[in-house]
């Protein structure tokens, strides 16, 4: 198996869905290559639309950093 050089983390929150992508330095530090994001309504009246939101955030973000089909570790 290939050495991982690329980590993304998801990051869930109440009013967006972030995504940030790392890569490994020569010395084995981490380095932010960049970060995504997707906000969410905010609106307490919406909270019934909020997991439909969240996916639809996710997917949108696994557009922009397309990063479909590779390894997942959990």
């Amino acid at each position: 198996m290939a050495s991982n050089s690329h980590f993304l983390t998801l990051k869930l929150g109440t009013q967006n869905v972030s995504v940030a992508e790392f890569r490994l330095s020569k010395n084995g530090g981490l380095i932010l290559a960049r970060v995504e994001e997707s906000s969410l309504v905010a609106d307490p009246s919406a909270d019934a639309t909020r997991v439909a939101q969240t996916k639809m955030a996710i997917a949108e973000l696994s557009a922009k950093i397309r990063r479909k089909g590779s390894h997942v570790r959990v």
